[in-house]
């Protein structure tokens, strides 16, 4: 990875972690690999665009890059929606448990992705309940 990507690589997931999603969507938008994709994806669907943030994440399930962070971001988006569909959660989770099972070789960068949306996920319920129990206050 290059000097360069890997600022741009930090410097999105420092918006991401701050829930700064406009600016991560925008930086996102200057480039077109499957990470740069990847990051747009979950910007999109922490801004509430959910269905946009689906189908793109979704084209996404099969990039060896992003494969696993596709699939748990999926997971999240498909939860997040006003109406889940539980059938397409289950096969989700069943190709992860299948990805999980399968040689971490050359995947180390999906699997860290994958660790950092879960770190962001954790963020938002924290600041979420945080904000709750400053209201009943």
């Amino acid at each position: 990875m290059s000097s360069s990507s890997l600022l741009q690589q930090s410097l999105l997931a420092y918006y991401g972690r701050e829930g700064l999603w406009g600016y991560v969507e925008v930086e996102s938008g200057r480039g077109s690999s499957d990470l740069m994709r990847w990051w747009r994806a979950i910007a999109i669907g922490y801004q509430g665009r959910l269905g946009e943030a689906i189908r793109e994440l979704s084209s996404l399930r099969h990039s060896q890059d992003v494969e696993m962070a596709a699939m748990v971001a999926l997971v999240q988006f498909h939860h997040m929606q006003s109406t889940i569909d539980e059938n397409e959660i289950d096969d989700i989770e069943r190709a992860l448990d299948d990805e999980e099972r399968r040689e971490i070789t050359g995947r180390e960068n999906g699997i860290l992705l994958a660790a950092q949306f879960h770190l962001f996920v954790a963020l938002r319920e924290v600041e979420s309940e945080a904000r709750s129990d400053r209201l009943e206050k």
